[in-house]
């Protein structure tokens, strides 16, 4: 009976595209995640990826339309990843070994995935696909692949922060600021950036002295790498800004903030 309602609603789910072609000239980006999620509760991984990716196209078209439709293509990324994941997982999958998605992460997928997990406030989520990310990274030896590896580690030492977790995210940040010193090939300004990301774990640490150096060192060379208005010496005036307003120096706090 369970399948019988399935098929139902998938057969007036299929009326319903083929009315929206006829009025709209293309499907409705809804109606294809809905037929999406009927077929992964009938474990039919393959529609389910293939109507969940056409509402992303369609959306991909539609994403100058404004942050609404952004927020809809996070919503189909994350049904996309529970897709890939149902799949992956599924016993019958794993003894047959019938799943393959090197296409489907070589095309980017679980950064994306990550990323709207990331924009949904879904932090424990978007952990989980980057340290899969990370783990491909790691396995490759190419200066692009260390920059993404090291990039990576920054995310998730971003996320473990927002999670409350300062030793993790301090572990994350050090690994990648030990990865960008160690490769020859690193801009001077990424190793900035990260050590940025280090003093704002330690404001929340409540180590303000030993975050403000580091803003102010990262904040030097990131005026001579990058110029004075580009918006990661923004972010550092602000975070510096921050600093010496939880220190109680609101006049200094001020002044850096307006710089």
């Amino acid at each position: 009976k369970e399948d019988e309602k399935f098929d139902a609603a998938k057969h007036l789910y299929m009326e319903a595209l083929d009315m929206e072609q006829d009025v709209y000239g293309h499907y409705l980006p809804q109606t294809l995640n809905a037929v999406g999620i009927l077929c992964l509760e009938q474990d039919d991984f393959r529609a389910a990826m293939e109507y969940h990716r056409r509402a992303l196209q369609i959306q991909k078209k539609q994403s100058s339309r404004g942050e609404q439709s952004k927020y809809e293509m996070y919503e189909t990324l994350v049904r996309i990843g529970n897709v890939y994941y149902s799949e992956r997982n599924n016993l019958t999958n794993i003894r047959s070994k019938g799943v393959d998605y090197k296409d489907f992460i070589a095309s980017g997928f679980l950064g994306w995935i990550a990323n709207a997990h990331d924009m949904r406030g879904e932090y424990s989520k978007s952990k989980q696909f980057y340290e899969e990310l990370l783990q491909i990274y790691t396995t490759k030896d190419t200066k692009e692949a260390k920059r993404e590896n090291a990039l990576t580690l920054n995310r998730l030492g971003s996320l473990s922060r927002e999670l409350g977790l300062y030793d993790e995210a301090m572990d994350y940040h050090q690994r990648a600021l030990h990865l960008q010193q160690s490769t020859s090939s690193a801009a001077k300004a990424m190793t900035a950036e990260t050590c940025v990301l280090v003093g704002m774990t330690k404001i929340k640490m409540c180590e303000y002295k030993k975050a403000l150096d580091l803003f102010e060192d990262a904040l030097l060379v990131l005026k001579s790498s990058l110029g004075k208005r580009h918006s990661s010496v923004a972010t550092t005036l602000s975070q510096i800004g921050a600093v010496h307003f939880e220190m109680g120096d609101f006049t200094m706090a001020m002044t850096t903030l307006t710089e």
